[in-house]
C-alpha cells in the first residue's frame, strides 16, 4: 500500500537541513554508545521513556520543540528503527506522536517537523516490525496530513492500524486500557478525526466499524460528562462531519444520536456547532434545515 521509499517526494533544501538541536547535541553520544553498551541503552531507554511522558502535557511540547526534541527523536529512529531495542523504538515514537497531536495548533510544531526530517520517516514507521512503532505511526501520519506536512503525497495507513485505533476507541469507552496504557477520548477521536481527512484512510475506518464507535463516544462524553467538554466534542463532531456522507453512518445515527447532534446546534463552541450543522445536513435533518433558513 506504500510505494517505495526512494520515489517519495523530496523535500526542500532549506527543509533539509535540520535545526540546531540542543538535546540532540546533548544526547548524541549516549545514542550512539547504545550500539554497544547495555548501560547507555539503559539511560537512553530512561531519556526517552522521560521524554514521551513531558511531551504528552500539551504546554511542554513547544518548548520541548525549540530545544530539539524533534531532531533527537528523528536521529533515534533513523538509527535504530530496525533493531531489538524495542523499548527506545516504542518510547522514542511516543514522543514523537504526542507531538504531533500538537501539529494543527503549533507553527513551531510544523517548523521543527518538517526541518527535522520527521515528514520522510512516515512510510517507515507504517512498516515496522514493531506493532506499537506502527500504530503510533499511523497517528503521527493522520496528525501530519491534517497540519499539512503530507500534502504532497498519499499516504494510505494499513486497515490494520486502523482497526488498531477502532480498538482502541473501543476500549477507551469502556474504560479500559490498550497497549499497555490508558488514552483519552478527545485524544483517539483526535486521530480519527485526522485521519478521515484522506478518503483512504476514511473508508479503512467506516469498515472497521468507525460510525458506531464514534456514534457510541457521542453518546458517552455527553452522558457522562456533559457538554462543558469542548475538546472531546470538538474532535468527535469533527470525525462525524468527515465520515457523514457514507450510509453506514447514516444507517447507524439513531433517533437518539440525532437528538443529541441536534442540542448540539446551539452550542457556543463554534467548531462544534460548525461540525454539527454539517452533520445535520448531510443526514437529512429538518431541524438543521429550519434553522439554516432563519
Amino acid at each position: 500500500r506504500f510505494p517505495p521509499f526512494d520515489v517519495w517526494p523530496p523535500l526542500r533544501a532549506s527543509a533539509m537541513q535540520s535545526s540546531s538541536s540542543k538535546l540532540l547535541e546533548k544526547h548524541k553520544q549516549v545514542v550512539d554508545d547504545c550500539q554497544s553498551s547495555q548501560e547507555a541503552q539503559r539511560v537512553l531507554r530512561s531519556l526517552m521513556h522521560d521524554y514521551w511522558a513531558e511531551a504528552n502535557r500539551p504546554k511542554r511540547v513547544q518548548p520541548l520543540c525549540k530545544d530539539g526534541l524533534v531532531e533527537l527523536c528523528v536521529y533515534v529512529l533513523d538509527t535504530y528503527l530496525t533493531s531489538s531495542l524495542d523499548d527506545i523504538r516504542r518510547y522514542t515514537c511516543g514522543a514523537l506522536y504526542n507531538i504531533s497531536r500538537q501539529l494543527p495548533s503549533s507553527r513551531v510544531v510544523r517548523q521543527r517537523m518538517l526541518s527535522a526530517g520527521a515528514y520522510p520517516m512516515l512510510p517507515k514507521l507504517l512498516v515496522s516490525d514493531l506493532w506499537k512503532v506502527r500504530f503510533y505511526g499511523t497517528l503521527i501520519t493522520a496528525h501530519c496530513g491534517l497540519a499539512g506536512l503530507t500534502s504532497q503525497q498519499r499516504v494510505v495507513c494499513s486497515l490494520e492500524s486502523i482497526g488498531w485505533l477502532c480498538e482502541c476507541l473501543e476500549k477507551t469507552l469502556g474504560g479500559e486500557g490498550f497497549g499497555g496504557g490508558l488514552w483519552s477520548i478527545e485524544e483517539v477521536m483526535a486521530g480519527a478525526a485526522s485521519l478521515c481527512s484522506l478518503p483512504d484512510n476514511c473508508e479503512g475506518f467506516l469498515a472497521a466499524n468507525g460510525a458506531k464507535l464514534t456514534l457510541e463516544a457521542l453518546r458517552v462524553v455527553t452522558e457522562r460528562q456533559g457538554s462543558e467538554y469542548t475538546d472531546e466534542l470538538r474532535a468527535i463532531t469533527m470525525t462525524m462531519a468527515r465520515i457523514s456522507c457514507d450510509g453506514r453512518f447514516k444507517s447507524s445515527c439513531s433517533p437518539s444520536a440525532v437528538e443529541i447532534l441536534e442540542q448540539l446546534m446551539s452550542s457556543e463552541i463554534v467548531a462544534v456547532k460548525s461540525n454539527v450543522m454539517s452533520v445535520l445536513a448531510n443526514i437529512g435533518s429538518e431541524k438543521a434545515r429550519l434553522e439554516e433558513a432563519f
